[in-house]
């Protein structure tokens, strides 16, 4: 699962088309491997689709020595990522997971995964696929069969999921990043510390489900919603209306969606002469004492300044309390 964040810096700060150079470093790296060889030269692109697909711990190091010009260079690029993200229980020491030095937690995985998604979605193309064929054209060697680990993507399991890593560990046991998505709507779910394979991919499928099903990405606010009418001083008109400057969309639990709560915050004195789109306070969208987000509400027009008859009526009525 380390290699999601190698992806990430490798598809923001590398070139996809550059050719590189597989260093004795890098083809002797232990563990999952596409089989690379010394001297031997593909594009980035090839060493992504290889960590992606197969996990290649050699992938990693040679997209780490290329990217960042060393993998501890790489590594602090990583880090600076995950400070970024605001992945709070992350370190990383290397490219491929391999050190026993680093951590992480399923929360972090779980932004990490999103950013990645969202940002770069055709990382899926490579994730979605159990097996796939590395060409090692420059050597002129045999071709080399990739096989996913991820039996999550395996279409007898579940076909509809197309990523995302997974990883394991003697110690620790097995961790899975999942993903799977509908028309409208992609879940992500993380496991860590199971027992074995299966029961990762049964509990992560599980879960992938659960967000397909209990959750929904919604819009509860369309820009220029009435809003209310508000007091102005000195208008044309004793009241000016107000609406939503923007959209408002979130993600909740869709049994959640009949408790929020708006609050109308004025926060402005509007004074004639007034533009429309002037800013006189917020909507605050709440459920259950916690703030989901804020929508500014500004004027819906224009309104000028009472005449001064106009005024002068308004003083008189204000002083006998009729107006």
């Amino acid at each position: 699962t380390t290699k999601i964040l190698t992806a990430l810096v490798a598809i923001r700060e590398g070139d996809l088309n550059d050719v590189v150079t597989v260093s004795r470093e890098a083809a002797y790296t232990e563990g999952s491997s596409m089989y690379l060889k010394v001297g031997e030269k593909l594009t980035l692109e090839t060493l992504l689709y290889g960590l992606l697909l197969c996990s290649g711990n050699d992938a990693a190091v040679a997209i780490a020595e290329t990217v960042g010009g060393s993998e501890d260079a790489f590594v602090a690029a990583m880090n600076a990522k995950a400070a970024e993200l605001g992945m709070k229980n992350t370190l990383y020491t290397d490219s491929t997971g391999i050190a026993k030095d680093q951590y992480t937690s399923a929360n972090d995985l779980a932004v990490l995964a999103c950013d990645l998604l969202n940002k770069y979605p055709s990382v899926t193309d490579y994730t979605k696929l159990t097996y796939g064929l590395f060409k090692h054209e420059s050597t002129q060697e045999g071709d080399t069969e990739m096989v996913s680990s991820n039996n999550l993507t395996r279409g007898k399991f579940y076909q509809q999921s197309d990523g995302l890593l997974v990883g394991s560990d003697s110690e620790f046991g097995y961790a899975m990043v999942g993903t799977v998505a509908d028309e409208s709507t992609r879940s992500v779910a993380v496991i860590v510390g199971a027992a074995d394979e299966n029961y990762r991919a049964a509990e992560i499928r599980t879960l992938l489900e659960y967000g397909l099903t209990a959750f929904e990405y919604r819009q509860i606010e369309t820009k220029g919603t009435f809003v209310r009418k508000i007091n102005i001083k000195d208008g044309k008109e004793k009241k000016i209306k107000t609406e939503a400057a923007a959209d408002f969309s979130v993600l909740l639990n869709k049994d959640d969606f009949d408790k929020i709560e708006k609050k109308v915050e004025i926060t402005k004195t509007v004074q004639a002469p007034a533009k429309k789109g002037e800013t006189v306070g917020e909507i605050v969208y709440m459920l259950e004492e916690k703030e989901l987000g804020r929508v500014e509400i500004v004027l819906s027009g224009d309104l000028e300044n009472a005449g001064w008859f106009t005024r002068l009526i308004r003083k008189i009525l204000s002083f006998f309390g009729l107006d």
